[in-house]
């Protein structure tokens, strides 16, 4: 879901109409230190991709169709 961006956010957002998808980390999230794991973020990732496809209109079923897809080609966290 396309939302607003929180004002904190847009001095920092050089587009003039960026695809924002709010996540909020859930206490399942965070690892026994209290931080958010390093696969959470990763999971994170990969659901804002799909949101973001689907937003342009390329559902998975049309990818499919198309035969093409989206992907990381490298992770840094």
């Amino acid at each position: 879901m396309q939302t607003s961006l929180p004002e904190n956010l847009k001095e920092h957002i050089q587009r003039p109409d960026p695809f924002v998808y709010l996540i909020v980390a859930q206490p399942g999230d965070a690892d026994a230190f209290g931080h958010v794991n390093n696969s959470v973020y990763l999971r994170w990732m990969d659901e804002s991709v799909w949101t973001h496809t689907r937003f342009v209109g390329l559902p998975e079923s049309r990818l499919l169709e198309i035969g093409r897809g989206m992907v990381a080609i490298r992770h840094e966290i």
